[in-house]
């Protein structure tokens, strides 16, 4: 049987003779068991400091430069794309080491949750590969 949100579960049952039936006789209850598929527990959540593409553990002029890089010169791909995605738009791109520059320099806004300074999980979805390197 289907549930909401792709789940599916099934009943087992338990049949036996019943005295007063004799061999012919049959009687079937339900099992108190219900089990499960389909859904399982999600996994750790991958943890990172937002701006930190290097993983050096601070948010400095290396980390937009290695984007640049990336982005321009076919440098290697950032070790946790989540944290090279400084604007938190789901995409790498000239926004994120402009995003950094902008703090760095001009006093932008903050980065994103988690934040360059506590390690921390991702609260939006994106479909950036997962984080190769941890905090």
């Amino acid at each position: 049987m289907a549930m909401a949100g792709g789940t599916s579960w099934s009943a087992f049952w338990s049949c036996s003779r019943t005295p007063s039936t004799g061999t012919s006789g049959r009687r079937c209850l339900p099992l108190p068991v219900i089990v499960l598929f389909g859904n399982t527990a999600p996994g750790p959540a991958e943890l990172f400091r937002r701006g930190d593409v290097d993983g050096d553990g601070a948010v400095e002029l290396p980390d937009a430069i290695a984007i640049l890089d990336r982005l321009f010169l076919g440098g290697e791909p950032p070790g946790c794309p989540d944290a090279a995605d400084a604007n938190d738009d789901g995409e790498l791109d000239l926004s994120d080491p402009i995003t950094i520059l902008s703090r760095l320099f001009l006093g932008g806004e903050p980065l994103p949750p988690p934040g360059p300074i506590d390690c921390g999980p991702d609260p939006t979805a994106d479909a950036l590969p997962a984080c190769a390197q941890r905090c």
